[in-house]
């Protein structure tokens, strides 16, 4: 589904998102305790959601604690970033913290991409590797 249209050029698709409660898993502690662990490892987890889950941008404002939800989500585009070649297409996996779950997924996954330099960010892929 298209999200995004960059100025540059690029159209971003949205191929996958997942969205956990942020301390789901967490069976003992407090917010404050858990969070650092919870950023640790989060390129783990967001790894073991979409492999490969990288390249990964971690969007935080680091606040002690975390908001209630973590989003992951993978994005792409049918244009490489250092690749002019057509077999090149663009990736990024982007996670990010909000206090609350909108009605509108689409806005949020704008919101997002808008923070974002696609260019610096994302990493190009051949789509002829299988």
């Amino acid at each position: 589904m298209l999200i995004y249209n960059y100025p540059n050029g690029h159209e971003i698709f949205v191929e996958r998102v997942s969205i956990l409660r942020t301390y789901s898993g967490c069976l003992e502690g407090t917010p404050e305790t858990n969070s650092p662990y919870i950023r640790e490892g989060l390129a783990k987890q967001i790894a073991r959601l979409m492999p490969p889950g990288e390249p990964l941008l971690i969007l935080d404002e680091q606040r002690v604690i975390l908001p209630d939800w973590l989003w992951a989500a993978r994005f792409f585009s049918r244009r490489g970033v250092q690749h002019n070649d057509p077999d090149y297409n663009s990736e990024l996996y982007v996670s990010w913290f909000t206090e609350k779950i909108g009605k509108n997924l689409t806005a949020e996954l704008r919101r997002v991409l808008k923070q974002i330099n696609w260019e610096s960010s994302a990493g190009d892929y051949d789509i002829c590797d299988f």
